[in-house]
């Protein structure tokens, strides 16, 4: 047996004989609620796990994301990603509305994020960027996602409206656009020079 402990969430993987297939069987808890989830997994041994999501464990296997809730003995949801990192993968959860909601927000490539929907797989929006994203993150009811570049300007998406606006630029300061570096005096001085001859 094998434990592993992770802001305050606690996996053990144990290896049992099914048939003639041998089979790992991962038992997640979130040791804060107090829910446990007992999945079936085959992999390849090379699994990385997410536990950052406060109602969700996130496993990582050969491109795949499967996502586990607590308190569940299956994976809810599966999708295709390269990228695992807490500030790149956003899940949410909501059972306070009249039909729930399992969402998830993730980057596709490194200028694209795809939200969707966990339960059906449904791709809910497909947000398409000129820069490499360094962050996102969904709201608590997953209707609206915010995202920053590597430009360093921050993005505001709402899923109702399929509408993204840009909520912080950073603009290049005057001196960045100048093609020189001299001081303002040096240059009027080197254009006069120019125009004497």
């Amino acid at each position: 047996f094998f434990f592993f402990f992770k802001q305050k969430t606690a996996y053990e993987i144990s290896a049992c004989l099914v048939g003639s297939e041998m089979c790992i069987r991962d038992r997640l808890c979130d040791l804060e609620s107090d829910k446990m989830s007992e999945i079936p997994w085959r992999g390849s041994g090379n699994e990385k796990y997410d536990f950052s999501s406060p109602s969700v464990c996130m496993i990582f296997n050969a491109g795949e994301l499967s996502i586990v809730e607590y308190g569940v003995n299956e994976i809810i949801g599966t999708c295709r990603t390269e990228y695992l990192s807490a500030s790149l993968i956003s899940a949410r959860l909501n059972y306070s509305g009249e039909t729930p909601t399992r969402i998830i927000a993730y980057l596709f490539d490194p200028q694209t994020i795809r939200i969707q929907d966990i339960t059906n797989s449904v791709i809910l929006a497909t947000v398409d960027h000129d820069a490499k994203i360094d962050y996102l993150a969904l709201n608590q009811s997953g209707t609206r996602l915010i995202f920053r570049d590597k430009k360093k300007q921050l993005y505001y998406f709402t899923l109702k409206e399929q509408a993204k606006s840009c909520l912080l630029y950073t603009s290049p300061s005057p001196r960045d656009r100048q093609k020189s570096r001299m001081p303002s005096s040096a240059c009027k001085k080197k254009k006069k020079n120019k125009k004497k001859t």
